[in-house]
């Protein structure tokens, strides 16, 4: 099928952060931040090493074991957003790819990346921490707006990954299932209650999502 590219690995620590005048949580901690790593960077099936959340009733755990953007989007947010950071890691995620988006990858798609292989599991949903950090309160309604959401993936095979790999899509079980199209379902802005029960059976969506919908 399909091959990309993997620019950029990232991994984060949980940091304390301060927002003067913030009404609510002026002093919050989170991993969100995160930098890239030069050299191979092992996967495991609850993430990648080196990497943490501060969260984990939110965060992490299999169907969230690593998260990937497309810097296919950068154009587009400088267009609208000239001084929005945009940088491998801006987003919070763990793997800067391209040639890969949330119109081309399909919820369950299955990639290869030399031994790893990993499998996409739902769209990123952005919190107040996205908004936080680029001191934007409106920037996760735009990422959600846009489809520039990114997505998570489960680690189905151990290994190592590096800045450079190919990525190659070996397998796309759910074809009518583009992750925009999963997105616009589970927000309720388009779609049928069909579509909601249909989504919700899907075996690769993720478990939090599927008690949601």
């Amino acid at each position: 099928m399909t091959t990309a590219t993997l620019e950029q690995v990232l991994v984060g620590q949980p940091e304390t952060f301060h927002t003067p005048g913030a009404r609510q949580n002026p002093e919050w901690t989170s991993a969100i931040r995160k930098r890239p790593v030069a050299g191979p960077v092992l996967a495991r099936e609850l993430g990648l090493e080196g990497d943490a959340v501060a969260n984990p009733q939110a965060h992490g755990g299999r169907d969230k074991a690593v998260m990937a953007y497309s810097r296919d989007h950068v154009a587009a947010w400088h267009s609208e957003l000239p001084d929005l950071r945009t940088d491998a890691g801006a987003f919070g995620e763990n793997l800067a790819v391209a040639g890969l988006d949330e119109f081309s990858v399909c919820l369950g798609d299955r990639w290869r990346l030399g031994e790893v292989e990993l499998e996409v599991s739902h769209p990123r949903q952005p919190c107040w921490k996205l908004a936080r950090l680029h001191d934007r309160p409106d920037l996760p309604k735009r990422v959600v707006a846009t489809a520039r959401s990114g997505w998570y993936l489960r680690v189905l095979r151990e290994g190592p990954l590096e800045a450079g790999q190919a990525i190659e899509t070996i397998a796309r079980p759910h074809e009518a299932w583009p992750l925009v199209r999963v997105a616009a379902i589970y927000y309720g802005t388009e779609g049928t209650a069909s579509d909601v029960r249909e989504l919700a059976s899907l075996p690769a969506l993720a478990d939090a999502w599927r008690r949601e919908l």
